[in-house]
C-alpha cells in the first residue's frame, strides 16, 4: 500500500531502527545527544539506509498494537523543545521540528505551532497546538471545504486543581471578548500547572504512537466554562473526505510541495486506514492511565460530547459545521444569509453533521473491555 511516498515496512529499516536504540536507556530514551531544537543528530537508522536526518529524532517502533514508550515517565522531559513550560516561556519563539521514526510509518515531522502569546491578548484561539506537516494541510483542506467535512476530535477533560477556588476568591476577575478569562496570576498558574502536565503527557503519547494531524491544549481559562468545559485538550482524528481531492487530487499541496516532500503533505484515505480501532482503543486507554497516574482531575463530560466506555477523561465529538439560523439576519437581507454554516452548538449533540464515526469500532472495543472488568 502506498503511503503518499516511501512506506517503511522493509526488514532492513526495522533492524536499523531497533539497533539504533541506546542500551543504556533500556529502550525507553530519546535517541542521540541533547534534545534542543536545531541540534543536528544523525539517526543511525537513516544512516544505515543512506539517508540524512535533521533536528532531534525520537525512535519509536510500532508493531501492530505493540508500542515503545520513548519518553521516560511517559511524558515530555522538561528539556524537550515542546515541553509546556518551555514553549510558554517563549511563546513566539521557533521551537523547531521533532522527527519520529516508526517502522511501518513514514518519518513524521512534528511542528510545534503552539506559537501563541500569553493572555490577556491571546491569538490562535487561546490554544497551544502541535501538528504534523500533513496535519497542517488537513486543517487547510477543512478550511477550503468551509468546515463541512468530518472534523472528529477526541477531547480530554481536565479540571486544574485549585483553579475554581482561586477564581471564586478573585473578585476582580474580568472577562474579555476574546474567549478568555483574565484571571489572577495565581489562578492562571494553577490552570497552566495541570494543563501543562496533561500536555506533556499527551504530546509524548501522540509522538510515541506516531499519530497523524495534530493536538491542542487550552492555555487560557474558558470565557464560558459551562460551554466548553471538558474540552481542555484535543486530539484530532484524521478523517479523509473526497472533498479534499476536488481541484487537486491528494489535497491542496498537490503539485506545490518541494521535491522530496510530497509524501508529507498528501491527503488520502490510506493515512486514515493506518489507525485501526485497536490503535485508538489502546491510545485512549493509555492516555487515561497516564492521567490517573499523574493525579489529574477530570472536569466531567463536555456537554454535547459522546462519553467513551470506561473513560474518565476522554470523549468524542464531530465538530464539522452545520447549517444554523443566522441571528444577525433581518428583513431585507438576502435570503441566502438566513442560514449559515457554523460550529455545532452543544445542544446539537456529538455528531450533528451525521458523518460516519471513524471510532465506532474503537468504541465497541472500549465497551467490551469495560464489560469484562
Amino acid at each position: 500500500m502506498e503511503l503518499g511516498g516511501e512506506f517503511r515496512r522493509n526488514p532492513s529499516y526495522r533492524e536499523a531502527v531497533r539497533s539504533a536504540r541506546q542500551p543504556e536507556l533500556n529502550g525507553k530514551g530519546v535517541q542521540g545527544g541533547p534534545v534542543n531544537a536545531g541540534t543536528n543528530i544523525v539517526n543511525p537508522a537513516d544512516a544505515a539506509l543512506g539517508r540524512d536526518s535533521e533536528n532531534p529524532v525520537v525512535l519509536a517502533i510500532l508493531d501492530g498494537d505493540e508500542f515503545d514508550t520513548c519518553f521516560a515517565g511517559g511524558r515530555l522531559p522538561a528539556e524537550h523543545p515542546f515541553a509546556w513550560h518551555r514553549v510558554m516561556a517563549q511563546p513566539k519563539a521557533d521551537h523547531g521540528t521533532w522527527y519520529v521514526l516508526v517502522c511501518i510509518h513514514l518519518q513524521h515531522p512534528y511542528v510545534n505551532r503552539a506559537i501563541a502569546p500569553p493572555p490577556p491578548q491571546p491569538r490562535n484561539g487561546g490554544f497551544l497546538r502541535m501538528a504534523t506537516e500533513r496535519g497542517r494541510i488537513y486543517w487547510l483542506a477543512q478550511n477550503e471545504a468551509v468546515h463541512a467535512t468530518p472534523d472528529w476530535k477526541i477531547h480530554f477533560s481536565i479540571s486544574p486543581r485549585g483553579f475554581d477556588e482561586a477564581i471564586a476568591g478573585n473578585s476582580n476577575s474580568t472577562a474579555s471578548t476574546t474567549s478568555t478569562v483574565v484571571a489572577s496570576s495565581s489562578a492562571q498558574e494553577l490552570w497552566e500547572r495541570d494543563i501543562g502536565v496533561a500536555w506533556d503527557i499527551l504530546a509524548a503519547l501522540f509522538m510515541e504512537r506516531s499519530c497523524e494531524a495534530g493536538m491542542k491544549a487550552r492555555y487560557t481559562p474558558w470565557l464560558e466554562p459551562d460551554c466548553q468545559r471538558g474540552r481542555e485538550l484535543t486530539v484530532y482524528v484524521y478523517t479523509f473526505s473526497p472533498e479534499y481531492d476536488k481541484g487537486h487530487v491528494g489535497g491542496p499541496m498537490e503539485g506545490l510541495s518541494l521535491p522530496g516532500e510530497e509524501h508529507l503533505h498528501h491527503l488520502g484515505y490510506e493515512h486514515e486506514a493506518l489507525f485501526t480501532a485497536s490503535f485508538w482503543k489502546c491510545f485512549i486507554q493509555e492516555a487515561e492511565l497516564r492521567f490517573v497516574q499523574a493525579g489529574l482531575v477530570s472536569a466531567g463530560l463536555a456537554e454535547g460530547d459522546l462519553a467513551l466506555p470506561g473513560c474518565r477523561y476522554a470523549s468524542l465529538r464531530n465538530e464539522a459545521y452545520i447549517p444554523v439560523e443566522n441571528q444577525a439576519w433581518k428583513e431585507g437581507d438576502p435570503s441566502s444569509m438566513r442560514v449559515q454554516p457554523a460550529y455545532p452548538p452543544n445542544a446539537a449533540g456529538w455528531n450533528a453533521a451525521g458523518h460516519d464515526n471513524p471510532l465506532e469500532e474503537a468504541y465497541n472495543l472500549l465497551e467490551a473491555d469495560t464489560e469484562r472488568t
